[in-house]
């Protein structure tokens, strides 16, 4: 009786590596596209680009992973029309299209992660131009969504980092007026970092309108290399980035 249950325990070891192995194999395989919804109402157009996940042939915990990055993305998209929508019905009623539009851009991809940056349009009856921001996404395929302090081994070394290696980039892409940028849009805070995509060349931060400059310098975006801050990162992500 007890070779008998070591053996059925034996076997259900088995099986379970074997779907283990399973799973593991359909997670190297994530498929991603671009898809686009655009809804109209009697004086306003909504239009939103977003990613979406795909599998093929996934068993349930990789269509649990799906699902939850499918209802976030969802989630989201939901919570900015409603955004939109209120700020319509507090403006001024002109003969006028309001619009808003969201442009989605993958940044990174890899067997392990995937990144978006989301490029945020906005224009409302009354406004004298439009408003102009980012958001970025970064999922890894175990279900997480990263945020800065998962990278770094500390938030605060993190931002100290981020800083000091944002002033030497600003200082080469703008040598000429970089005394009219703006040092506290790129401080050591958290909400001067918060849109960020990871990539194999290194971590992509997006800077908004006004954020650096006066609203002619624009939107700015820079590109720092894992190895300029691979001081501070995280075990974790290191193997998340196999760096």
């Amino acid at each position: 009786m007890k070779k008998n249950k070591n053996n059925l325990m034996i076997f259900i070891l088995f099986l379970t590596f074997i779907f283990i192995g399973i799973e593991l194999s359909y997670s190297q395989s994530l498929q991603w596209k671009i898809e686009n919804i655009r809804q109209k109402g009697k004086d306003w157009v909504f239009s939103y680009s977003y990613p979406v996940l795909n599998v093929p042939g996934a068993l349930m915990g990789v269509r649990g992973i799906i699902n939850d990055f499918k209802q976030k993305i969802i989630c989201d998209i939901e919570n900015e029309k409603k955004d939109f929508l209120k700020k319509i019905s507090d403006s001024k009623k002109m003969n006028f299209t309001n619009e808003h539009k969201v442009s989605c851009t993958q940044i990174g991809k890899d067997k392990n992660y995937a990144s978006f940056i989301f490029d945020h349009f906005e224009m409302i009856n009354g406004w004298a131009h439009p408003n102009n921001w980012y958001s970025s996404v970064n999922w890894i395929s175990d279900g997480r969504f990263i945020q800065l302090r998962d990278i770094f081994r500390s938030e605060n070394e993190g931002l100290e980092l981020l800083s000091k290696e944002t002033e030497k980039l600003l200082k080469i892409k703008y040598k000429k007026n970089f005394d009219k940028i703006y040092k506290n849009g790129y401080s050591p805070e958290l909400k001067n970092f918060k849109n960020f995509c990871i990539s194999s060349k290194g971590i992509h931060i997006y800077f908004d309108v006004y954020q650096l400059g006066q609203r002619p310098l624009g939107a700015c975006d820079i590109i720092i290399s894992w190895s300029s801050i691979k001081s501070g990162l995280s075990d974790d992500f290191r193997r998340i980035i196999n760096y």
